[in-house]
Order: structure tokens, then sequence, then C-alpha cells
């Protein structure tokens, strides 16, 4: 996990220049094909490893880079990556705890909470681009 970490967080300075386009960080120098793939890797690898220990939570991995996304005000992915690791942790711990407090002595699966909580998410992301797409 340290190595997928690490490996990720020094890719981090070549995803920037993507998000304003392919053309853009080809001019800078970026080999967009091997970044895509390399994190792409990345991500696949550290999803596979996640769900093989903790099992699949869901919309954690949707919730927190959005959160991030709030509380930092920020589009690099420099700034957002690490908060949304952190957010990403802190939702698992707190759903836990939730669940813990509230639901003492009963079996309710983590990914039950998650899903109360990440679907009106889903729901207000979707409407909130609506504008900007569209999809009819």
């Amino acid at each position: 996990v340290i190595a997928i970490v690490s490996s990720l967080l020094i890719s981090i300075k070549h995803l920037d220049p993507l998000l304003l386009g392919e053309d853009y960080a080809r001019s800078l120098g970026i080999n967009t094909g091997l970044v895509r793939l390399f994190v792409g890797i990345i991500a696949g690898s550290s999803a596979a490893i996640t769900v093989t220990y903790v099992g699949v939570i869901g919309f954690i991995g949707f919730a927190s880079p959005h959160i991030a996304r709030m509380l930092v005000k920020s589009g690099k992915s420099s700034v957002i990556l690490p908060f949304a690791c952190i957010i990403g942790g802190l939702l698992a711990i707190l759903t836990n705890l939730f669940i813990r407090i509230v639901f003492q002595g009963s079996s309710v699966p983590v990914t039950a909470i998650t899903s109360l909580f990440g679907a009106p998410l889903l729901i207000y992301m979707v409407s909130r681009m609506r504008g900007e797409y569209a999809w009819t």
C-alpha cells in the first residue's frame, strides 16, 4: 500500500496538465499515454487491494474526492488527492463508529449506511451537472 501511495504521489505533478487537455500536456513534454496507463494501474491496484482486505464499501470512493474538492476549493490534483485519501478514511471510520453506537448488538453492513449517505450525494452531483452537459 505504501508503494502504491508513493507512486501516486510521485505522478501527481503530471495529472494537473492533463486536466487542461492532452494537447496542453503533450506540449509540456508529458507522455500522456504512459501517464494514463501508470495512473490506471495504480488506481486499479489500490482498488483491488482495498476490496480484498476490506470488502466493497460503496460510495466512499465516490464521495471523498468530491467532498475534498468542496472543502479545499482547489482544482489541483496535488492538493485534492491527499485530502481525498484522508476524507475517505475518516468516512469509513465515522460510518463504522455510527453503526457501533446506533445499532448496538446488531450486524448492519457498512455498505448499507454508506449507501444511505452516498445516494443523495450522487443525486446532488448529477443534478448539478445537468446545466453543464446535455443528457438528452
